[in-house]
């Protein structure tokens, strides 16, 4: 039996930790989530609206449904380098290679109508 006073699901246990609005640092911790939150929304959206794209996120991932994608993109940095930020290995990812090469081709073709080449116009419902 679980604690009541612990969500059943939640997206990170930072952001229901009692207290934490009440220090300078969690207000702060609040807002990244937040701020988070919000461009995983976005990532989202602007790649749902095309089936292309989703089809293409699930050939990176291996996803039966794209709707198993949360929006997250991975850091810039390799995040088990402790180095600091300044110091940081970058992060050579290949998912992440791929997931940010996605994303450069969804804004292209909202911007300028250009499928990437391996996508058609049937797979995209605003297309012709």
């Amino acid at each position: 039996m679980g604690r009541r006073d612990i969500p059943q699901r939640a997206s990170t246990a930072w952001g229901k930790t009692p207290g934490l609005a009440r220090t300078a640092r969690g207000r702060e911790l609040i807002a990244i989530l937040a701020e988070s939150g919000r461009q995983c929304a976005a990532r989202r959206e602007h790649l749902f609206k095309h089936e292309w794209a989703k089809k293409r996120l699930c050939e990176i991932f291996g996803y039966k449904s794209p709707t198993q994608w949360n929006g997250y993109m991975p850091p810039r940095s390799d995040p088990a380098d402790d180095r600091g930020p300044q110091l940081a290995r970058p992060n050579t990812s290949p998912h992440r290679a791929a997931l940010n090469q996605l994303l450069h081709e969804v804004r292209t073709f909202e911007e300028t109508g250009v499928l990437p080449a391996y996508a058609t116009a049937a797979e995209d419902g605003e297309a012709e």
